[in-house]
């Protein structure tokens, strides 16, 4: 008979329930790589030492190390019986060596920058190694091997700094991962002060916690982390950064898009305040980002949510394809294709085409605020019926429930589901409200409010709608005959970027020249360094324009993957703290990047071309796959048969996608593409990350799996297939991908 199972009476703060569980591997108890940016609270090693704490250093030392939030109350846990039998006089005295080497934290810090001076190229940004270099010196020097007790937890502590200066943006460390491996029979005062392995393992996981904070402080001290334009963090010399800073925002002073504000009555008639960081550009130079606060007051976020609607209906009233009611630019380029492929299907006979791609330079600096209000007013005269106003009507987009405008003029997009008419409703608060979003804007920079005369920030959450509005009006005034393009052409703007495809090389060469003029009177220029063209025959064979590499000769379309070049794929990961990691990673394994419509499409791309865009994507799902296992699951916790079923997850989400693409061009499956073709290509993707990882040791089980059942594949395909295949997957890494981390 089973017996039944009893209840413990025992409270959850007595000695049992730290036996069971030392700490508790929760979210909020782990360390968080934002932290070196803007450490909370600061650790009490920064400002303390023996003489600004006097007698009582160590036991205020001890304690915050005992408060360390590792998810379970020491001070509960320990009952007053427990409390005769710990002892923490030798803590005490490895604490005591800690403090008074921590005195010399600034000499350390000198010391250990100077040898590391001929490393760092600019006196800006110092390489994550050469920072790994600088901890290691100081943490040695500081005493905190004789606190870990041995080499090897001293060297297993060292590996966990690296793992935190390597992580990136918003990654969570979790406490299992990083107690895990260290031996505790190796710290004696440890043995000597608590009587019990799971008490031991506690005070252990509070002081590597504890450690780790200190760590990140030390590099809070040192360097300032920022951001570069790919999204990498990089650690920038404090002192030189706010150098350099300054001289960034002199210059805008000096050039006008801002202007200081002094006193706080003129700071009140800034009505738009919002926050400027700087990011570092590939050409080293620093690029301003403001970014504007959300709202709580539910009447200010209707009517934010109002005015970006109207900015998007005119956008897309002046004729603009880039609102959320026209096609995306994957669409705009396939139906552009397919309409030169019509006309001209055999290459052979196909008359020679030249590309045009140009782009803006500072696209939204370059917005003038007069010419910004002027336009929204002409637009607003033209939709405004004459006999009243603009009509608010609830609608239905997607999913989504909201308010737009509507008039005789500015008609309704037939995709949109229409509702009934907003009663009572004033249209006045949404022109006056987006009216001040060009006019009075400002932003503080280092707690100083500066007004922004002279562009538009690209952090507002009206930006995207009013730069479309303005570069709509411009292309319309100085490009309309290139806008009112032939059936074999091209013309295409996203944005800032413009795209010109033509066989007349008078009408290709009249837009270059168009452009390299600039707009008249308009304070906008375009950028001579990424201008392109296939004009004058200098052996360019594709052409890059928004995330698409297209082939001047051939017309085939690819994903451009060049921005992933040399960088650490964990950067682009949205890295949320989670308490179920697994359901996490699965849900991540249904996104599909770079495997748009347009690159399945097999009346624009050969077979060959469509089952490259696939392995691509999928060795791209493959890196964020093995990027998400590293930072969110610990060693010891590796579950190949759970991250087999990640996998093939993926797999099916990737094939679902092709089927679903190849079924709306009107082509079946198995006419020119087999469900095994699909399998057999993103299988071999996940081989290749998993090889390149070092993945050999740690996923035997699963690198097994996709072998043998690539080979089982490969029995039941024809040799013409397997060729095909073999041509698309050799190398197994292209160059991008090998360089990627």
């Amino acid at each position: 008979m089973r017996s039944r199972r009893i209840n413990s009476k025992c409270e959850s703060t007595s000695i049992y329930a730290i036996e069971k569980a030392p700490f508790k591997d929760q979210p909020g108890n782990g360390i968080n790589f934002d932290d070196c940016i803007n450490p909370k609270p600061p650790h009490i090693l920064k400002w303390a030492s023996i003489k600004r704490l006097k007698e009582n250093s160590l036991q205020k030392v001890l304690k915050n190390i005992l408060d360390t939030n590792v998810g379970v109350d020491f001070k509960d846990l320990v009952n007053q019986g427990l409390k005769k039998e710990i002892n923490y006089k030798y803590l005490l005295i490895e604490l005591g060596k800690l403090l008074k080497q921590n005195n010399r934290l600034y000499l350390y810090i000198h010391l250990a920058l100077e040898q590391v001076k001929s490393k760092v190229e600019n006196e800006l940004i110092y390489p994550r190694k050469v920072v790994l270099q600088v901890l290691h010196f100081i943490i040695s020097h500081v005493g905190v091997s004789s606190l870990l007790g041995s080499k090897i937890n001293f060297r297993l502590f060292m590996k966990l700094v690296k793992k935190v200066i390597y992580g990136s943006h918003h990654q969570n460390f979790s406490l299992s991962s990083m107690v895990h491996g260290f031996k505790v029979s190796h710290i004696l005062w440890l043995q000597q002060s608590l009587p019990s392995n799971s008490l031991r393992l506690h005070v252990l996981a509070c002081l590597v916690k504890w450690l780790l904070l200190y760590v990140q402080n030390i590099v809070n001290q040192i360097w300032r982390l920022v951001s570069l334009s790919s999204k990498e963090l990089v650690f920038c010399d404090k002192t030189q950064w706010q150098k350099r800073k300054k001289a960034e925002i002199d210059s805008l002073i000096r050039s006008g898009p801002i202007r200081p504000i002094a006193g706080k009555e003129q700071e009140e008639r800034v009505l738009h305040l919002g926050r400027t960081r700087f990011i570092i550009k590939p050409n080293g130079l620093l690029r301003p980002i403001t970014v504007f606060r959300k709202p709580s007051d539910l009447a200010d976020i209707k009517l934010r949510e109002n005015a970006r609607m109207l900015v998007s209906q005119f956008a897309h009233f002046s004729g603009s394809t880039n609102t959320i009611f026209g096609p995306c630019i994957d669409k705009l380029l396939q139906d552009g294709l397919r309409g030169i492929i019509s006309c001209h299907p055999h290459p052979h006979t196909r008359p020679p085409y030249y590309f045009v791609k140009v782009d803006v330079s500072d696209a939204y600096g370059s917005i003038h605020h007069s010419t910004m209000l002027h336009i929204l007013q002409t637009v607003y005269e033209t939709v405004k019926p004459s006999d009243g106003d603009l009509e608010m009507r609830n609608v239905k987009l997607g999913r989504k429930s909201c308010i737009m405008f509507e008039s005789s003029r500015l008609v309704i997009p037939s995709s949109v589901i229409k509702g009934s008419k907003v009663k009572n409703a004033e249209i006045e608060p949404v022109l006056q409200h987006i009216h001040e979003c060009v006019s009075f804007l400002g932003t503080k920079i280092d707690g100083q409010v500066y007004r922004i005369r002279h562009g538009i920030p690209q952090g507002m959450y009206l930006s995207s709608g009013l730069c479309e509005l303005y570069y709509s009006s411009l292309s319309s005034k100085f490009l309309r005959e290139f806008q009112e393009t032939r059936k074999d052409e091209i013309f295409i703007r996203y944005c800032d970027d413009y795209l010109f495809v033509t066989p007349c090389k008078e009408r290709a060469e009249k837009f270059l020249l168009t452009c390299q003029f600039n707009f008249p009177n308009q304070h906008v220029s375009f950028n001579d360094s990424k201008a392109l063209t296939n004009l004058y025959d200098n052996g360019i064979s594709t052409v890059p324009f928004c995330g698409y590499s297209i082939d001047v000769n051939m017309f085939q379309i690819q994903s451009n993957f060049s921005s992933y070049k040399n960088t650490n794929i964990v950067h682009s990961l949205d890295l949320t703290k989670t308490k179920n990691p697994g359901r996490l990673i699965l849900s991540r394994m249904r996104i599909v990047l770079k495997l748009h419509p347009c690159l399945l499409d097999i009346r624009i791309n050969s077979k060959h071309a469509i089952l490259t865009n696939i392995y691509k994507s999928s060795l791209l799902s493959a890196f964020r796959f093995y990027a998400y296992v590293n930072c969110y699951v610990p060693v010891g916790k590796l579950n190949q048969k759970f991250f087999l079923q990640c996998i093939k997850k993926g797999y099916r989400v990737i094939r679902n996608r092709v089927l679903k693409v190849v079924a709306k061009t009107f082509y079946y499956e198995g006419e020119w593409i087999f469900r095994s073709e699909i399998k057999l290509v993103v299988l071999k993707a996940f081989v290749a990350r998993i090889l390149k990882g070092g993945g050999v040791h740690q996923y035997p089980r699963i690198l097994k799996y996709l072998k043998v059942t690539c080979d089982k594949i490969s029995l039941h395909l024809q040799p013409g297939q397997l060729r095909l295949i073999k041509a698309v997957t050799d190398p197994l890494l292209p160059d991008i991908f090998e360089s990627m981390k």
